[in-house]
């Protein structure tokens, strides 16, 4: 159930993937459980201040990181779409 929260919440049957170019699923490691958060934005994984995953409320300036300690690593952009 999705839930506005400042802190994270969910369990270990979320998960994140990478549709493009290849479907990549990168399931909890059991570390950390900082699941989603969904407050000014939506966020999953990472830590309160930098989720591995977000996207602000805006649309402006959304992250994707590689790893963090709640889901496996990896890359959730193809890596022509990364910064450089």
């Amino acid at each position: 159930k999705w839930k506005r929260s400042k802190d994270f919440y969910g369990d270990t049957n979320g998960f994140i993937f990478q549709l493009y170019p290849t479907l990549s699923v990168f399931s909890p490691t059991g570390i950390e459980s900082n699941f989603i958060k969904l407050h000014d934005g939506l966020g999953f994984g990472g830590t309160k201040d930098m989720p591995r995953i977000f996207i602000p409320a805006s649309m402006e300036v959304c992250n994707a990181g590689v790893m963090d300690k709640t889901f496996r690593e990896g890359n959730i952009l193809p890596v022509e779409a990364l910064e450089k």
